[in-house]
């Protein structure tokens, strides 16, 4: 879980970086030549899906580890009141 914590800091920071991008695309998108146009606008498509992906990606896995450490923590509850429960029953 921490491992997803860093990802997700380090891609948060990364964030400000892609605005930047998307900021120089969409300037030479509208001041460029016409080649260059379809190519930046293809690029920064393309890049604006990946990083969606990505941060899609890093929900789903952050929420499927919230999942299992839940249910860990009732596993590890559930074992310890067992436990509880046998060494009271048998106490010698």
């Amino acid at each position: 879980m921490c491992n997803e914590q860093v990802l997700r800091s380090d891609i948060e920071r990364h964030s400000l970086e892609m605005k930047k991008v998307d900021h120089t695309g969409t300037y030479l998108k509208y001041f460029g030549s016409k080649q260059d146009t379809v190519y930046v606008r293809n690029r920064l498509s393309s890049t604006r899906l990946r990083w969606k992906r990505l941060l899609r990606r890093i929900d789903e896995t952050n929420r499927r580890l919230d999942r299992a450490l839940r249910d860990a923590k009732r596993v590890d509850t559930s074992y310890y009141t067992h436990t509880h429960c046998i060494v009271e029953l048998n106490p010698g």
